[in-house]
């Protein structure tokens, strides 16, 4: 304990039995300046992260993946040069309702496949409504495009729900939080309803205060919120500990930021008229609480090599951040 940084006195704790992330979608009207925001702070037992490019059957794309021999096939967040841009959750209440007996946890590779020919969230409604009934994914997907559309979508093997971003019915706000559960799914399972409680609060008082959603409140605070609704706790900066002698443990069960809290992007899309090209992926390649974030513009490849990867070696970023 003596001989990590004063930040890392805070020892993190976990008995979650899934891996999961917290997101959102934010359309473009909830934003300060009219640019739609999506965000994934993710949860998953690959901690080694990083940026990689690829060319798809029609567009070129950037996205996360993970450091090993899958980050050739699949992908967990990302955007293409037509200004689309896509990130899942894993959902686990969809599947008592939709039942369904071939592989699953295939949502990577749709999400390859879907970066490399959808330019749009209309495209990628039409790549889900074709594969309804033969797909192995239960997961929500996030998504923005360069037209200002902004979407959710609830999708099991058989079917899908689609909440608009941009419905004041669905989203009065122009926002929608996710976690591991679907709305449209058997509201009896799933997981991260704490962490769905904690940054709807979040999500509300910023609202409230500024009538919008920033990009730096979701880097600054909501993805290192150390907030717990359920029991009413926040670890704010004013209870870290002095100096390295104070080695109280904190169980960190259910928090946003968890110990299999592995990297966050926020993608930053376009307005109407502007280059999709120029879409940014505002990435946090490591623990949320000790790694700084770091702008890559979509057009721009390949991503500088502090975040970059091209073989199975962590980027320095990510072994920084591990370390």
């Amino acid at each position: 304990m003596k001989a990590l940084p004063f930040f890392l006195l805070v020892l993190i704790l976990t008995c979650s039995p899934a891996f999961g992330c917290t997101s959102a979608v934010i359309s473009g009207k909830a934003t300060p300046d009219g640019r739609p925001l999506l965000w994934k702070h993710r949860d998953t037992s690959n901690p080694e992260n990083a940026l990689r490019s690829f060319d798809g059957k029609i567009y070129s794309f950037t996205g996360v993946v993970n450091v090993d021999s899958t980050s050739s096939s699949q992908i967990w967040a990302g955007a293409n040069e037509a200004g689309f841009a896509i990130m899942n959750t894993a959902s686990y209440n969809l599947l008592s309702q939709q039942k369904y007996d071939g592989d699953m946890d295939l949502e990577g590779i749709m999400m390859m496949e879907a970066l490399g020919r959808c330019g749009s969230i209309d495209e990628f409604e039409k790549l889900l409504l074709d594969s309804n009934g033969s797909r192995g994914i239960e997961a929500n997907f996030g998504t923005i495009d360069s037209t200002g559309a902004a979407a959710w979508f609830e999708t099991g093997p058989l079917s899908f729900k689609k909440y608009d971003a941009n419905d004041p019915e669905t989203a009065p706000d122009g926002y929608i939080v996710r976690t591991n559960y679907s709305v449209s799914g058997d509201t009896t399972k799933g997981y991260g309803y704490i962490r769905h409680e904690t940054a709807s609060i979040l999500f509300e008082e910023e609202y409230d205060k500024n009538r919008n959603i920033s990009l730096d409140f979701i880097i600054l605070e909501a993805t290192r919120s150390l907030k717990h609704s359920l029991l009413d706790l926040d670890h704010s900066l004013s209870t870290l500990p002095d100096d390295e002698n104070d080695t109280r443990l904190i169980p960190m069960n259910d928090y946003i930021p968890r110990s299999n809290s592995a990297s966050t992007i926020v993608i930053q899309g376009v307005t109407t008229g502007e280059d999709p090209s120029l879409t940014v992926l505002w990435t946090i390649l490591g623990f949320q609480l000790v790694t700084p974030v770091y702008p890559v513009i979509v057009g721009y490849e390949p991503p500088p090599a502090l975040a970059y990867i091209d073989d199975d070696t962590p980027p320095y970023m990510n072994a920084a951040s591990l370390e």
